[in-house]
């Protein structure tokens, strides 16, 4: 805006004179004020001053460009084929990629692993670079992080360690705004010289900074919000300036419905809560209690891709291509080390006919979760099953699905073979918390033959 009009060619010289006589000097000056104003004082016509703006306009303005030479920017693999897939090929640099859903739901593990995989060189779907991952209510977990680089596929000591992740914990709001806005842009900076630069900032969970106590208010609401769009302005900065994958861990909130009739409202009033389940909550919900996406409307619109990660309660025995149990090692875990990170792998252990001794069945059940995109800018909105193992996140071949497919149409929810009727007065969950596709173990646990095991 402080570009002289002198240096702009597509003004006549009456043209410059005239403005110039009425005292602007530069683009700021032209294009700021309304054109009535700069009409009195540079003496000359509306319609003149209009031409003006036009022809300026139009000589600054980007010009427009195809969408094939659009560069999509750096991609980096989260570990996983299939969540690849679904990302339309993994996570991107230079956007904020929100990780939202309740406890033990996930969040963290795939965060940790993404933390991994973008070390990996570029052969290897991987950015070669380093990250920063800052906590808010615990420390990192080196343990599980150690872990993963020796047990997922795809990983590897030779190419990822854990002194390639800078860590530290940050309790307040604004310790965080100093880190992301003084702190950070030195580690980067620093880490340029050397042969793994910064690639990947992880803040896990944004949500805990601003829990509190306290009786919710105007005042407080309009303090969060500045807050975070203080912390949204500088992630975006640090993204687009560094090239920086941004990814913030949130928490979700309970929704409570209100189905009083006497509720009076304007017809036309439209209700928050009625379009967030929109943009703040899966179009499929495993539980009685509907959870929603924190932190409000103002950190959604700063988000570039939400995804988010549910605890359905559902068990299933997967097996492999070869006919063999996913988790079939799950025994042999269980009973070398009981006291390891926690995956969603169990052990059954039925009785057997000689002197009530037990043994371990080879087909464990296995807890399934689910994924949500609820929204993004480079895929459409999707879902697929997955897992967490002691190898890291995985998801379900062939249970992907979108969300135009679970959503009502005629009364009815398509979930796989399940169909569930919207007019039915049922309040109970479409999908049992147990439910084991294996009509052997089935009748074993109804039957109480078998005991489950957590690992």
């Amino acid at each position: 805006m402080n570009v002289p009009i002198s240096s702009l060619s597509c003004l006549t010289p009456a043209q410059l004179h005239a403005l110039k006589k009425g005292g602007f000097v530069t683009l700021g000056d032209l294009l700021l004020p309304p054109s009535s104003d700069i009409a009195r004082k540079a003496k000359i016509s509306l319609e003149d001053v209009q031409a003006i703006i036009g022809s300026v306009s139009a000589s600054i303005a980007p010009q427009p460009q195809l969408l094939k030479t659009f560069d999509k920017g750096e991609i980096f693999t989260a570990g996983d084929q299939g969540l690849d897939n679904l990302l339309e090929g993994g996570i991107r640099v230079g956007i904020i990629t929100e990780l939202v859903g309740e406890g033990a739901s996930g969040k963290t593990q795939l965060a940790l692993q993404l933390s991994l995989t973008v070390q990996l060189p570029y052969e290897r779907g991987g950015l070669g670079g380093s990250a920063i991952y800052l906590t808010t209510s615990s420390t990192l977990a080196t343990s599980r992080l150690q872990q993963l680089i020796e047990e997922h596929p795809q990983l590897s000591p030779d190419f990822c360690r854990l002194d390639r992740i800078q860590t530290t914990q940050l309790s307040l709001p604004k310790a965080l705004i100093f880190y992301l806005g003084q702190t950070i842009p030195t580690m980067i900076n620093d880490a340029s010289l050397g042969s793994t630069p910064i690639k990947l900032l992880v803040i896990d969970s944004l949500a805990s900074l601003f829990r509190t106590t306290q009786k919710m208010t105007s005042a407080i609401l309009f303090e969060r919000s500045k807050l975070l769009n203080e912390i949204s302005s500088l992630l975006h900065s640090l993204g687009n300036k560094h090239r920086l994958a941004i990814v913030v861990v949130n928490d979700v909130t309970d929704v409570f419905t209100n189905d009083n009739p006497t509720t009076s409202r304007n017809k036309d009033e439209v209700l928050y809560k009625e379009q967030a389940r929109w943009f703040g909550q899966p179009a499929l919900s495993y539980s009685n209690e509907t959870k929603a996406a924190g932190l409000g409307l103002v950190w959604a619109n700063q988000v570039s891709a939400r995804i988010f990660l549910t605890r359905s309660g559902r068990r299933k025995v997967l097996e492999d291509q070869a006919g063999k149990a996913t988790a079939s090692s799950a025994s042999d875990d269980y009973e070398r080390d009981t006291k390891r990170q926690r995956t969603d792998t169990g052990v059954y252990s039925v009785q057997s006919n000689q002197g009530g001794e037990t043994s371990s069945i080879v087909k464990p059940p296995t807890l399934i979760r689910r994924l949500d995109i609820i929204y993004s800018s480079f895929t459409e909105p999707k879902s697929v099953d997955f897992i967490i193992t002691q190898s890291g996140f995985q998801t379900i071949k062939d249970s992907v699905k979108k969300t135009a497919d679970l959503m009502y149409f005629g009364g009815n929810v398509d979930v796989g073979a399940l169909e569930v009727d919207k007019s039915s007065e049922s309040t109970a969950d479409p999908i049992p918390d147990d439910v084991y596709e294996d009509p052997i173990l089935d009748e074993l646990y109804k039957n109480n033959e078998i005991e489950f095991l957590e690992v």
